[in-house]
């Protein structure tokens, strides 16, 4: 006869025979709780992978520059192409956790010399090594050498190191690879196994993914400054930011078009004021300095940029440019949205291979779009109210190609295609519920890069700089009039450098205009783009939406004056779009 009662055995039974999964789950999410044997072989972590060796590989003709046999290359010249003949890159060798044995050994830590060769501290002969094998060393017996370092406060501070022999090094598992690369193997653990390697080019070079980590020398080359970039445990990505007006019941957006960022320094054009004689300009850190204080100063809910933020051919290793010009937005936790131009895919990588990095990368509300869409980062993105789930604002996001592929019939630039804008008119569906159920008026803006045709129909209701002939396509496949069915208020592009206006396009029915739009310009950013007529300093246009008055209002601001705001407007009032 049972102590317990009949229902307790059941429940007891239950959890005895949920007690393995409950196991594995706090195993796999929480804590280490099951040995190594069992850990290693769970389904969910038989994919995870480390690295097992790394190795340089240089060769002087690309046709017999394969990879050594066992192992798999980093696909990226460590000369950048700067070297006339030759190349050199990082190869590694992988293995899933599932297949390592007990002895092996996996990379466990990197590091790199910040001297040509091993030098001589002070004359006293020894070895200097890099910080990184120093602090790992600490607490060795041996002598002792005094380096100067900056402290997180900005001010020189001393550090005592002790100075390791070889043995010391060797012993602790450190091996020394060509142009200063230390690799430190060891036992497997999974917190410090070295799961992923990249490597990053140019000294404002910015590492901004999820976890990832840039050592701070560049690799002992003689051609570029090669950053290595690496990776320990998988992490979960970061999810979504949800965007949200805020308590004022305000929400701020910050356009930024045509970046122009190059894998390297960049070459400013049409700086305004001309440089004078002998005078340096590179013009990334220019434009970031420019994009930096403009940040500090509005602090925006979200940043949209409307293409061109990398300069095709000026961008060998296209991920170095994109990360530097995303680093603003992702250091300060800023969510950002991010569309393609026409310039973007002409360095080292893909529309597709571009977006798929964006759309991981912290804060990011990109996304590369429906598959079976034309075009790559064709997405919808919701403002919700401050107090509820509802959407006070839809955002549509296009992606306007590049260049016509029918040339001889519709020469110049591609053009939003009708599977485009079939999507468009229901990419707000899922959120219809909690657009219908919001409590003021509901507004929309579209953002993409390259302008439609009706950005041609200049006219007197306009305001800001018309400087140069409107790049648009020449076939009108009349996504104007589908965006003017959603009641979108207010589309802003780039692609026209020295363009910024707002010019008010009214309804027509006679041409299918439904609906007042302001099509406006966000005037270029970058001072690695064109920006010569008539001298154009560089700016960036904001958009304010009172979610109250049911307003959005915009400005500019130049790089020449950065702290004063310019050609403030409404552009819709009380949630119609006018011209005032």
């Amino acid at each position: 006869m049972s102590i317990l009662p009949k229902k307790w055995v059941r429940q007891l039974i239950y959890i005895l025979l949920l007690l393995p999964t409950l196991l594995v789950g706090i195993d796999v999410l929480l804590l280490r709780l099951l040995p190594n044997s069992v850990h290693f072989v769970l389904p969910v972590n038989r994919h995870k992978a480390v690295i097992t060796q790394l190795a340089f590989r240089e060769c002087y003709f690309s046709v017999f520059c394969q990879p050594k046999p066992g192992f798999t290359r980093l696909e990226k010249n460590l000369f950048l192409n700067k070297k006339w003949i030759g190349q050199a890159f990082v190869e590694y060798q992988q293995s899933s956790w599932n297949d390592l044995t007990g002895d092996q050994p996996v990379v466990l830590d990197l590091a790199i010399s910040n001297i040509e060769e091993d030098s001589k501290v002070a004359g006293n002969g020894n070895h200097l090594y890099p910080i990184r094998i120093l602090n790992d060393l600490q607490g060795i017996s041996g002598r002792r050498f005094i380096s100067k370092i900056v402290g997180d406060d900005g001010k020189e501070e001393e550090v005592v190191y002790e100075i390791p022999s070889a043995k010391q090094i060797k012993e602790k598992g450190w091996e020394k690879l060509k142009y200063g690369l230390w690799v430190k193997y060891g036992p497997f653990d999974e917190f410090q196994a070295i799961t992923n390697i990249d490597v990053l080019y140019g000294f404002e070079a910015k590492e901004v993914r999820h976890k990832w980590i840039k050592l701070p020398n560049p690799l002992l080359l003689n051609h570029v400054p090669v950053f290595f970039s690496f990776v320990r445990k998988g992490e979960k990505q970061l999810s979504k930011p949800k965007l949200k007006i805020n308590s004022q019941g305000k929400f701020k957006i910050l356009q930024v078009a045509d970046l122009h960022f190059s894998t390297l320094n960049g070459t400013c054009q049409d700086p305004v004021p001309p440089l004078k004689p002998n005078e340096s300009c590179f013009a990334d850190a220019r434009t970031l300095r420019f994009l930096n204080k403009v940040l500090d100063i509005e602090n925006p809910d979200l940043v949209v940029l409307t293409g061109d933020q990398i300069y095709g051919d000026r961008a060998p290793d296209s991920q170095t440019a994109m990360f530097k010009a995303l680093e603003p937005f992702i250091s300060r936790k800023i969510p950002y949205a991010l569309t393609l131009g026409n310039h973007d895919d002409e360095g080292s990588l893909s529309r597709d291979q571009l977006m798929e990095i964006v759309e991981q990368l912290p804060y990011s509300l990109s996304e590369k779009g429906p598959a079976e869409i034309d075009g790559v980062g064709n997405f919808y993105v919701p403002i919700h109210g401050s107090k509820s789930s509802n959407v006070a604002v839809s955002l549509y996001f296009l992606d306007t190609h590049k260049y016509s592929k029918q040339r001889k019939v519709h020469p110049g630039y591609d053009w939003i295609k009708e599977n485009q804008l079939e999507w468009l008119g229901k990419a707000h569906n899922p959120y219809l519920e909690n657009i219908e159920n919001y409590s003021h008026i509901h507004l929309s803006m579209g953002f993409f890069h390259i302008p439609l045709p009706e950005y041609r129909d200049f006219h007197e209701k306009h305001l800001g700089s018309y400087k140069e002939g409107v790049m648009a396509p020449t076939f009108n496949s009349h996504a104007r009039n589908v965006f003017g069915k959603l009641g979108v208020g207010v589309i802003s592009v780039g692609h026209d450098h020295c363009n910024d206006y707002c010019l008010f396009d009214e309804k027509d029915e006679e041409r299918d205009k439904t609906g007042n739009i302001w099509l406006c310009y966000g005037g270029a950013a970058g001072e690695g783009g064109y920006g010569g007529y008539g001298g154009t300093t560089r700016r960036l246009r904001l958009f304010s939406i009172d979610s109250q008055s049911n307003d959005i209002s915009t400005w500019k601001r130049l790089e020449s004056s950065p702290e004063d705001i310019f050609e403030e407007q409404i552009l819709v009032k009380n949630g119609v779009t006018v011209w005032e």
